[in-house]
Parts: C-alpha cells; sequence; structure tokens
C-alpha cells in the first residue's frame, strides 16, 4: 500500500535577546574547558571584548541590536572549539558567479540577505573561496497567508 505524502510544518523555538556585547561562547555556552589556564583565556576573551566593544556597539546599527538562539546549539551539545576571526569571508554560491559575501566583525558575526522562493530553497555557503568548507541548508519556506 502507498501512503498520500504528507507536510509537516515545524516552527523553530529560539529566544530573542539584546545582543551580548561581551559573550564568550566557547566556554559559557558550549562546555569548553582549558582546565587550570581556563581563567587566562576567559580573561583574554574578556579584554578583547572590551577594547573591540565599540566596533560591537557601530555593528548593532548595520546589523541590528537584537540576537537571537535560533541556529546555535544547545548549551552543553558537542560542539568543536569555534574561533571568528575579524575579516574572514563568508560566501553564499550563487548562480552564474554572482556570487554574495558577508565579513565577520569583531563579535563574530556575519549576515547575508537571502532571496527565498516558495517551497524547497538550498543556500550553500563556504569560507572565502575554500570550496572544501562548503555547507548546504535547505529552507522549505510558506509564505504567511492572508486573514
Amino acid at each position: 500500500a502507498t501512503y498520500p505524502p504528507m507536510r509537516v510544518n515545524y516552527d523553530a523555538l529560539y529566544v530573542v535577546h539584546r545582543r551580548l556585547h561581551f559573550e564568550e561562547l566557547n566556554a559559557e555556552r558550549y562546555g569548553w574547558d582549558f582546565g587550570i589556564i581556563q581563567p587566562l583565556v576567559s580573561s583574554m576573551y574578556f579584554y578583547k571584548d572590551v577594547l573591540l566593544w565599540p566596533n560591537s556597539l557601530a555593528s548593532g546599527c548595520a546589523y541590528g541590536f537584537w540576537d537571537t538562539s535560533a541556529g546555535k546549539c544547545l548549551p552543553g551539545s558537542p560542539t568543536p572549539y569555534m574561533l571568528y576571526p575579524p575579516g574572514l569571508t563568508i560566501t553564499q554560491d550563487l548562480s552564474f558567479g554572482l556570487d554574495q559575501h558577508a565579513t565577520v566583525d569583531g563579535t563574530g558575526h556575519w549576515a547575508i540577505t537571502v532571496g527565498l522562493n516558495e517551497g524547497d530553497n538550498k543556500l550553500t555557503f563556504h569560507i572565502g573561496d575554500d570550496h572544501s568548507t562548503q555547507k548546504t541548508i535547505r529552507v522549505i519556506y510558506t509564505p504567511p497567508q492572508s486573514p
């Protein structure tokens, strides 16, 4: 017997909050610990954030003053240690070589505006021109229904 295809809409759960200017994701959210040198590592992150705080405030004008937990791993999830070097280029692969680029700021944030078609959308990103870092995500877009 064959069954008709079924559609499930998944509403992602996330929290919207003000941007965190002094956040160390690796230790505070993902549980990374370097043992006895962890206080030194955390202090270095803090002083880096203090030095880059004006940049973080200014980038809020460009990217918005709000952040969400969407796209971040859950606390305690097995996650590789993440380093976000400022100036890193994130590239979205588009057809005909019209790629979009975004630059990582001093707080590790970047943003690219994408156009979504109704239904399935596959978005492919990579770091700079290194296609070995390529990742594709699938987004299903359903436009809001008018009342």
